[in-house]
């Protein structure tokens, strides 16, 4: 008979009983993972917050004018939905009987007394999640089995709640960071047991640190997932697959830094609208043959544009009988509804009359094609109707019908499955709240049945947490006996590149990939993106987002 896993014991420290939505939704989380119980909450609010004299108050309050004035501008102007902020109280997540069941001390000072001490000890805390770095963390390191976790968003320093996700959108950075800290012991430093990149929202302050808070909110929750299924093994001091952060302090702003960065925000807006008004994107396929393709790269490749009026992307390449077929997303821009098409290639890359083989009344993309035990399969994108959906070819190439939901009740990017080692693994980019991109967190799922109901999601889940590397962008196939996921880099925009990421551990219980190669926007002036890469029987297809003027 199998022993009931032991539930981790949480504490909280707070300001007060009102915290800020994200911090709620993170409890919520938390309490509702069936791995947890939440047994002790602590309200430190020091009455000695204040500057130390009159003179140093009035130093730091002009030196920040600017600062505090754009503050109160983005107010106004800026209203992020959800609002990560809104404050909310801690009782909305428990029952009433619940909430008085859980132990509260109100602290104003780092002098604790022996009675919570003493329920410290009784309570016996496996973590203690602090919503904002204080001094309190260091003192109570002790008195939890796995320390004190606090968010940031640097990966040095994890006293930096205030200034977090700010200078990112003054210096216009392609990436933002945030990082779960594990505060020991008084004895040691602080280390990194988790990081999460996403893309800067480069117009805001305001909406940039409301979705690093909700990268927060989700962030704490999974890594304690992890620590309930594996084990202590997941705390380790975590490094990115590419850091572009020096590991420098964040402050808030003065006036000079923040007058710059104004600058540089109201520069960049005006060139993207300028931009904006002058061209209009278009995304397209490239084709090519494999000799062709590894002498040139990307820009030896043959061009497939369609009409004006649409985009044709996510391009997926098979072999039968000697001919040559792409499925792809074709979408009109009035229509902004994808559906899957199909057209033959001649030996030329020119394409012949285009045919639909998948059309719904919700969007379709990424026709991700495999072949199991002789019988083709397609699982086009589905996430608009919050599904992964199965489908088999009857008559190819334009006979399909529906086999089955393979998941639902999650918002899922550009699923792609790998059969290794007699398991079905499935990649796919998972929307973990309302308030984060969908770009930025890649799942991971298995199953023995590609037809059954037993898909287990990975204890590592998210397996990888970098708007630069997780979205998948086609085949996981063997290449030089090295497993390769094609990964898109949505960092400076969405579909800005492809990584090949070789998979160097996958099994039930890790995962770890590294990168190999990386195709750029650079081959040609007007290419702005690619994000989808697949080969077979020697052909290479490509899609690029290209810049079409619009007069001329």
């Amino acid at each position: 008979m199998s022993m009931a896993k032991k539930k981790l014991k949480i504490g909280l420290i707070a300001k007060s009983e009102t915290i800020p939505a994200w911090a709620l939704e993170m409890l919520k989380r938390i309490h509702q993972s069936g791995n947890t119980e939440i047994k002790h909450i602590i309200y430190y609010n020091p009455k000695n917050d204040k500057p130390k004299t009159a003179t140093e108050g009035t130093t730091t309050y002009f030196g920040l004018l600017l600062y505090k004035f754009h503050q109160t501008f983005e107010r106004i102007a800026f209203k992020p939905k959800p609002d990560a902020f809104e404050h909310r109280s801690i009782a909305d997540v428990f029952d009433n009987d619940l909430f008085k069941d859980i132990q509260t001390e109100t602290i104003q000072n780092t002098d604790l007394p022996q009675h919570a001490i003493e329920a410290f000890k009784v309570n016996e805390l496996d973590i203690i999640i602090a919503i904002e770095h204080s001094e309190l963390c260091e003192i109570l390191t002790d008195q939890s089995k796995f320390g004190v976790w606090t968010a940031a968003p640097n990966s040095k320093f994890p006293e930096q709640y205030a200034a977090s996700g700010i200078r990112e959108v003054l210096e216009q950075k392609d990436v933002s960071q945030l990082c779960l800290w594990q505060i020991k012991n008084k004895n040691s430093k602080p280390r990194c047991i988790s990081r999460a990149f996403f893309s800067t929202i480069r117009n805001s302050i305001r909406w940039n640190r409301n979705f690093l808070f909700w990268k927060a909110a989700v962030m704490i929750p999974a890594k304690i997932d992890q620590l309930s299924q594996i084990g202590p093994s997941t705390l380790e001091q975590v490094k990115a697959i590419d850091d572009p952060f020096p590991e420098t302090k964040q402050t808030l702003p003065g006036n000079l830094l923040m007058a710059k960065g104004l600058y540089r925000m109201v520069v960049s807006c005006l060139g993207r609208k300028i931009k904006s008004c002058l061209y209009k994107q278009q995304w397209i396929i490239l084709f090519a043959e494999e000799e062709k393709f590894k002498n040139e790269g990307l820009k030896g490749f043959t061009r497939i544009t369609p009409p004006k009026d649409r985009i044709l992307a996510d391009p997926f390449v098979i072999k039968k009988e000697n001919k040559t077929f792409i499925f792809a997303e074709e979408m009109g821009f009035r229509e902004q509804k994808g559906k899957i098409i199909v057209a033959e290639m001649d030996k030329s890359g020119v394409p012949g009359k285009t045919t639909t083989v998948l059309e719904q009344n919700h969007h379709l993309s990424y026709p991700y094609l495999f072949e199991d035990d002789g019988q083709l399969y397609m699982m086009p994108e589905t996430s608009q109707k919050r599904t992964i959906e199965l489908y088999k070819c009857e008559i190819f190439p334009n006979h399909w019908t529906y086999v089955k939901t393979i998941l639902k009740g999650l918002e899922a990017a550009d699923a792609s499955l790998l059969k290794h080692k007699d398991t079905y693994w499935l990649f796919a980019n998972v929307r973990m709240h309302e308030g984060v991109s969908i770009n930025d967190d890649l799942f991971l799922f298995f199953t023995k049945d590609l037809c059954g109901d037993e898909w287990t999601p990975h204890p590592m889940n998210p397996i990888v947490s970098d708007v630069r590397f997780s979205r998948p962008a086609g085949q996981i196939a063997i290449r030089d006996n090295k497993l390769i996921r094609p990964a898109q880099d949505c960092s400076k925009r969405y579909g800005y590149a492809v990584h090949l990421m070789e998979i160097e551990e996958i099994s039930e219980t890790a995962y770890r990939e590294r990168r190999v190669q990386t195709f750029s926007p650079d081959w040609e002036t007007d290419v702005l993106g690619t994000h989808t890469f697949n080969q077979a029987d020697g052909i290479t297809v490509a899609d690029a987002l290209i810049r079409r003027k619009k007069i001329g």
